[in-house]
């Protein structure tokens, strides 16, 4: 095993990785994009909704069970995606994102006031009436943006809580395709580790035995 096998192995698998992840790369560059732009369309959801409730409250509770939580590898194929108003209107069901977009735009639409607020593994919208709970309240908030500004802080971070967030949001709905196609990656990446040594080992005397009868 060399430095050279293992920086071709390890290389290999996380382009494979990210490959099996994101076969379209563009659409990470998307996600990011509106992970601080955020797509809000008040024009996508005119009219999509009928019988709205008229308190914030109510209406965030109305989007939640008209948009069923689904998470982004069953949803979009991806282990993490950020979709347009009109994507996530057209998939009716998501995640966090895909709930805060159309329940932006909405807000949007009715000309109700909100805060964007994110922590490192939830978004979601504040607005006035709006009472914290366990994942959404200002200790575990990490940016805080309205039309105008944005504001940081240091959430607190419950580690053990973060984990088990992780593995059920990235780890227990990953496709059984995409599994597959992970050990194969994996497989790949340590044959590769493998036979360059052997290759290294193989071709060295060679070498050595060309440059010895060229110097004659």
């Amino acid at each position: 095993m060399t430095k050279k096998g293992l920086f071709f192995g390890f290389g290999f698998l996380f382009l494979w990785t990210f490959f099996v992840c994101y076969p379209n790369p563009l659409d990470l560059g998307k996600s990011v994009y509106r992970l601080f732009n955020s797509p809000v369309d008040e024009i996508a959801v005119a009219g999509f909704f009928e019988d709205l409730p008229e308190e914030p409250a109510e209406i965030e509770n109305f989007i939640k069970s008209a948009v069923p939580y689904s998470h982004d590898w069953k949803t979009y194929g991806k282990p993490w995606y950020f979709p347009s108003t009109k994507e996530a209107l057209l998939m009716g069901k998501g995640d966090c994102k895909t709930r805060f977009i159309i329940l932006a735009s909405v807000f949007e639409f009715l000309d109700i006031p909100y805060k964007a607020v994110f922590s490192p593994t939830h978004i979601w919208l504040e607005y006035e009436g709006k009472k914290p709970t366990k994942r959404e309240n200002n200790e575990v908030a990490m940016i805080v943006a309205d039309k105008e500004r944005r504001s940081f802080s240091r959430p607190e971070i419950d580690i053990k809580h973060k984990k088990s967030s992780f593995q059920l949001a990235f780890l227990d709905p990953v496709p059984l395709d995409k599994k597959i196609l992970f050990y194969q990656g994996l497989f790949f990446s340590l044959f590769i580790i493998y036979i360059e040594r052997r290759v290294e080992l193989l071709f060295c005397p060679v070498f050595f035995i060309y440059l010895t009868e060229n110097k004659r």
